[in-house]
């Protein structure tokens, strides 16, 4: 009995692609997998709050516990900051020149040949930068700093002073990310979106355009698409966001967007 029922089972399956009417065969495809590396041994290490990489393909974060380095081919961290200026930073990036700027709690810091060197212009708490052509812009709750020719100048804003992220705009000046609303800021001023027709939440963390040109807003309830200064649309877990807790987006090499959530990462490739 058993050996008949065996027999059969088998002959079943050697006649299956004969019985679908075709052969099925593999399609190569691309293994992605995920890598760790482990920052420092304080707690406060692993709260990454900004990432960037220079012009060499060095790796930068800005973390709860200062700011780390991961060297090209290196697999360990290295903190950048002395143990005087220990603490928080919040932010980094990187200029034309390929310099890398650093917003930490007590200034700004810049990469030189013999490590960092804090600006000394300011020693104010900056929670916020970006480079901006030439231009390096700065803001905390404090104000906004702004490099240029040069110098430093001082500019007293009246925004929300819970700023999380500032980016260049696309025709003139930057938008500013903060946990009340998205300002738009330039010369003459500046326009605050707010309200729920314009947003999903005002309470936002990052923002960065697509390859389209397009404007993703993520926040608290997911992302708020803007083009040419107006709504477009929105993405939320029904979409398939893992989260309605949305910290970061910015746009990969190959122009896929990335989002960071509270619960994941995902990304969207153009059409899911």
């Amino acid at each position: 009995m058993y050996r008949i029922i065996f027999v059969v089972g088998i002959s079943l399956i050697m006649l299956s692609p004969m019985i679908a009417g075709s052969t099925i065969y593999d399609t190569p495809f691309i293994q992605e997998y995920h890598e760790a590396y482990p920052v420092g041994e304080q707690t406060s290490s692993s709260d990454v709050r900004a990432i960037t990489v220079d012009n060499n393909n060095n790796v930068w974060i800005a973390t709860g516990d200062g700011i780390f380095l991961l060297k090209k081919g290196e697999s360990s961290w290295v903190t950048l900051l002395s143990a005087e200026n220990s603490g928080p930073a919040f932010d980094v990036t990187v200029d034309a020149k390929g310099n890398v700027w650093i917003a930490a709690w007590n200034g700004i810091y810049k990469s030189g040949s013999n490590g960092l060197l804090k600006i000394n212009n300011v020693d104010n708490p900056i929670s916020a930068i970006c480079a901006i052509g030439s231009e390096i812009v700065a803001m905390g709750p404090d104000g906004m700093w702004s490099f240029k020719d040069g110098e430093w100048k001082f500019q007293d804003v009246p925004y929300s002073k819970n700023i999380r992220n500032i980016i260049p705009a696309k025709e003139s000046g930057i938008w500013i990310v903060t946990g009340m609303g998205l300002y738009l800021h330039h010369n003459n001023g500046f326009k605050l979106y707010q309200n729920v027709d314009e947003l999903l939440t005002p309470d936002l963390y990052d923002a960065a355009y697509t390859s389209e040109g397009n404007l993703w807003i993520g926040g608290l309830g997911g992302i708020t698409v803007y083009r040419d200064g107006r709504r477009i649309g929105q993405y939320t877990p029904a979409d398939g966001l893992p989260s309605v807790y949305v910290q970061s987006v910015t746009r990969g090499p190959n122009n896929s967007m990335w989002v960071g959530t509270k619960y994941g990462v995902t990304r969207f490739n153009g059409s899911s």
